[in-house]
């Protein structure tokens, strides 16, 4: 992609042609704060290139350029259509050429520049030719899912405990790659660093790929262009793509992971334990039975009723309300009512410390304790790695 055209364009604010303007975004960006120069810079101090898709009423074509109205500099333009008020979805759209007015790495230079060999004013106008794999697609955005977790074919196929990608993938309220982004605890279940490290799943834009990764997409940001893209998210465990037209992870249909398994005698000797450092690594096996699931929780009882402890941990049986959402960690979670008092019938008091139910991320357990989302507090609690148990 010499011209940087791959990724998401969203409708702006501005007008051109009488047309909506459209905007490819830097790819990380806070929901409640927006866009700010800051999430322009990579890592490595360059720019995340700024494209913008208009049409112009002159030529009658929607163009990609890196100004609004820059036609001379266009990268891309649809078919001749006046009547569209849209961006042609489906339609054949034309590649610029290499060569004439774009810098140095084939991305169209802005207006207001002159780039080596550009030429002047008097020189041929750019060349465009049909490229029938370049094309637009709308889609609406989806509501994010609270919590998704990697399975078999079905939810409740769970994965083994040892499982690099076994855990809870929360959302975060930061986006990358204008879609949302999930990160799984450090897990304390055993297993080599590899596995048990803290997971982030997001899409990375420039190459189209859904990520699974140990380092944070924010840390990094934008992917610089035209370099060596080793160790910038960190290991890469899992991916999928390209795949720009998916905008919630769950639809993903099909996933790459790395599995010691899948490795030749060759690459094991080479690479020994260690897992790949970029997201186009050749050492990535298909699997085909992988799925990521969104956990049901519009159907959370609003009450439990616990009994049949033994003597010491009676004090555990009883009612337990559901807590607001707000205090729910990747799953619901629910504190114990206060028994009645025999004499009054009022809500006993003295004597009686709160109770939690809730789940712990890190090893899979459900946990009744004392504090909430302390497994330190843990007085009962499940078998491990109850993945498939929403409640």
């Amino acid at each position: 992609d010499v011209h940087d055209l791959n990724g998401d364009y969203t409708q702006s604010s501005d007008v051109y042609g009488e047309r909506p303007v459209f905007a490819k975004r830097p790819p990380s960006s806070a929901e409640t704060t927006g866009f700010t120069q800051a999430d322009n810079v990579a890592r490595d101090g360059s720019s995340f290139p700024m494209l913008y898709m208009f049409f112009d009423d002159i030529s009658g074509r929607w163009h990609i350029a890196p100004e609004v109205g820059a036609v001379t500099y266009a990268g891309a333009r649809s078919a001749i259509g006046w009547e569209s008020l849209l961006p042609p979805v489906g339609g054949l759209w034309q590649l610029r050429e290499s060569g004439g007015a774009t810098g140095s790495r084939g991305v169209p230079t802005s207006r207001g520049a002159r780039s080596v060999g550009s030429g002047n004013s008097g020189s041929s106008p750019p060349q465009f030719k049909d490229w029938p794999d370049l094309f637009v697609k709308a889609f609406e955005r989806g509501t994010p899912s609270r919590t998704v977790v990697f399975g078999g074919e079905d939810i409740s196929q769970t994965l083994d405990g040892l499982h690099v990608l076994a855990g809870d993938f929360g959302l975060l309220r930061e986006s990358y790659g204008r879609r949302p982004t999930y990160r799984r605890a450090h897990r304390i279940r055993g297993g080599p660093a590899s596995i048990t490290a803290a997971l982030y799943l997001f899409f990375e834009p420039r190459s189209g790929y859904w990520l699974v990764t140990s380092g944070s997409p924010f840390a990094a940001g934008p992917t610089p262009v035209g370099k060596e893209l080793s160790d910038y998210f960190g290991r890469v465990v899992a991916r999928s793509g390209p795949c720009w037209d998916i905008f919630l992870p769950q639809d993903i249909g099909a996933w790459e992971v790395f599995d010691f398994k899948e490795l030749s005698n060759q690459e094991l000797l080479e690479r020994g334990t260690q897992v790949p450092d970029s997201h186009l690594t050749t050492v990535l096996a298909p699997a085909p039975w992988l799925r990521l699931h969104q956990l049901g929780l519009s159907d959370v009882p609003k009450k439990l009723y616990l009994s049949g402890f033994p003597k010491r941990t009676q004090m555990l049986s009883g009612v337990y309300e559901l807590l607001p959402e707000a205090r729910w960690n990747t799953r619901p979670a629910w504190q114990r009512v206060a028994p009645l008092t025999q004499s009054s019938g009022a809500p006993s008091v003295g004597g009686e410390y709160p109770k939690h139910l809730f789940f712990w991320p890190e090893s899979g357990h459900w946990v009744i304790g004392a504090d909430l989302h302390n497994a330190r507090t843990a007085i009962a609690r499940s078998a491990a790695g109850r993945w498939s148990a929403a409640s």
